[in-house]
């Protein structure tokens, strides 16, 4: 994960982010290709196919590998990673933005890995990379990005997507995040659940405010916020992995993208997310403009 130095103040985050910063409102439904409390989100019933999992797997995870950061060695699986992802198609991995700058022949993503094991790992090579047209890498702004793959995966019990919520849903009081640990079998890292408050942006921006970020320190409307509690957040290396809260039906759906936060795990310090729900007529369009179904991934009314 990326660590920065930023220029009025010295921060370790999932991502960089600007305590001077004048924040604009962002444009999260404009399209460009690089080759409030709404509506109770738990009353929005999933399609068939998103958001399925069984005894808590997260089979919609994956791992984002540079490939020039690597070697090509069966003991070195997790070697050049630079981040966690997300299955919403097939064909289509959600991601943060930082995590796919390399050119995308460059790019490899990884699934299998969840369970820690590595016993099942699967390759797949990336053909094209879209990143938000805003994004900015000094401050995270609108840190998101899609990455397409060579050939779609063929889902399966322990290979699924992950659902997206409607534009105007809100998240419940509590979601999951997703953190690296040291389990499994053989030291291999894996991934387990941290469950987490939703702050309320306001709320978030000002807890931020009584950090090193300032009294003047503006929490970009394309954030959303979660964790907070000592010792039950997720932290730097956990980058790019999603934020998922229950649907209907035992399902989940995701919410957010891990960005970055300050003093990780410090109670009161919540980490911060990409608002997937701002960007949803973005993922859409992208998507859809390649032929590609968007219904896989959608939560109807």
């Amino acid at each position: 994960m990326v660590v920065y130095i930023i220029l009025l103040t010295l921060v370790t985050t999932h991502h960089c982010v600007a305590a001077t910063d004048k924040i604009n409102p962002p444009s999260p439904d404009k399209s460009t290709t690089h080759i409030q409390k709404k509506n109770d989100f738990t009353r929005v019933k999933p399609t068939a196919t998103c958001g399925m999992r069984e005894d808590g797997k997260t089979p919609w995870l994956v791992i984002i590998k540079d490939l020039s950061k690597s070697q090509n060695t069966s003991t070195a699986i997790l070697q050049g990673s630079i981040g966690g992802g997300t299955l919403i198609h097939p064909s289509v991995v959600l991601c943060a933005a930082h995590s796919a700058q390399s050119p995308a022949p460059q790019l490899q993503v990884l699934t299998g890995l969840a369970g820690g094991a590595g016993d099942n790992v699967q390759m797949w090579s990336v053909i094209e990379t879209v990143l938000h047209e805003n994004f900015n890498p000094m401050n995270a702004h609108n840190d998101i990005a899609l990455l397409f793959l060579s050939e779609p995966m063929k889902l399966s019990r322990s290979l699924g997507v992950a659902c997206l919520p409607p534009a105007d849903a809100a998240p419940p009081a509590r979601c999951e995040a997703y953190e690296w640990s040291q389990t499994g079998t053989g030291g291999h890292r894996g991934v387990k659940t941290v469950d987490v408050p939703v702050l309320d942006h306001q709320e978030c921006q000002e807890k931020y405010r009584n950090t090193r970020l300032g009294r003047y320190f503006i929490l970009d409307q394309s954030f959303m916020c979660a964790g907070g509690e000592r010792g039950r957040d997720v932290c730097a290396g956990d980058g790019g992995f999603p934020l998922v809260c229950p649907a209907e039906n035992g399902r989940v759906a995701q919410f957010g993208i891990v960005v970055w936060d300050i003093e990780c795990g410090n109670h009161g310090n919540p980490s911060v997310y990409v608002n997937v729900t701002r960007f949803r007529g973005w993922i859409d369009r992208q998507i859809g403009s390649r032929g590609l179904d968007t219904t896989i991934y959608t939560l109807e009314q």
